[in-house]
């Protein structure tokens, strides 16, 4: 049998493997669910886009001059049709990105118009 000073090593070289083990695993797990909700995210983004004409968010600039045309109109209703689908959705956004100025602005989102939370076009 191993005296006190034999095992001390021996539970901490176990202690540590355990430790190390669960690090490794947790990390792994962690990265399978992110791919995991990034597959969603995904899934979600596609079936919302269908909602979309390409034509009408090209006719969008992206600009605070959208506010109050038709088109803007047209996307701000289907986008607040969209968040009543799921009430564990708060807000819908619809983002251009900008390659040009490496940035992302609002074309619109699903706040009612007014409300204080509200993403105006052109916003960062």
């Amino acid at each position: 049998m191993l005296s006190l000073f034999q095992r001390k090593p021996v539970l901490a070289a176990v202690g540590a493997a355990i430790l190390i083990a669960g690090a490794v695993v947790g990390a792994w797990r962690y990265a399978v669910e992110r791919d995991d909700m990034l597959a969603d995210l995904m899934i979600e983004a596609r079936r919302c886009a269908v909602a979309f004409e390409p034509a009408e968010l090209r006719s969008l600039a992206g600009t605070k001059a959208d506010v109050g045309t038709p088109a803007y109109a047209a996307v701000k209703a289907r986008l607040m049709r969209l968040r009543e689908v799921e009430d564990a959705v708060h807000y819908v956004y619809l983002f251009r990105y900008l390659p040009a100025e490496k940035k992302v602005v609002y074309l619109g989102d699903s706040a009612p118009p007014g409300d204080k939370d509200e993403s105006l076009p052109g916003d960062d």
